[in-house]
């Protein structure tokens, strides 16, 4: 599992965002954020640019996600127990056996996400878009 320090995670954020922009050229290739297996316990990723970002498997325990765009983010089996998810934008994300227990979703938009099999225990869901999610086991 790897773990990333401050400085790297903040260039595979900068480089995901020209490549969501469609930024990208000879000095500044395009590259999607690949965080799959990343260690990012903790980590502050408040307002983050991450759609369409591949984080499976990723530790994102007590990470700061708040305000997040992770539309249509992979998080398969990701750990967010106790990640602060609010008002994260999780429109299409995969979400299949993730761990969210004791997450904090308030305001969070799950609109078509896929939680199939993902663990909810104790999460906080007040005021989360579940809009044609997928919640079955």
């Amino acid at each position: 599992m790897k773990t990333y320090t401050e400085e790297e995670l903040s260039e595979v954020i900068e480089s995901h965002a020209r490549w969501l922009r469609n930024e990208g050229g000879v000095s500044a290739p395009l590259a999607r954020a690949d965080l799959a297996g990343a260690n990012l316990t903790s980590a502050d990723l408040a307002y983050a640019a991450l759609a369409y970002a591949d984080l499976t498997s990723a530790a994102l325990t007590g990470a700061n996600l708040a305000g997040a765009n992770l539309a249509g983010a992979n998080l398969t089996s990701a750990n967010l127990t106790n990640a602060n998810l609010t008002n994260a934008n999780l429109t299409y994300a995969t979400l299949t056996g993730a761990n969210l227990t004791g997450a904090n979703l308030t305001g969070a938009n799950l609109a078509r996400a896929t939680l199939t099999g993902a663990n909810l225990a104790y999460a906080t869901l007040v005021g989360a878009n579940l809009t044609s999610a997928n919640l079955t086991r």
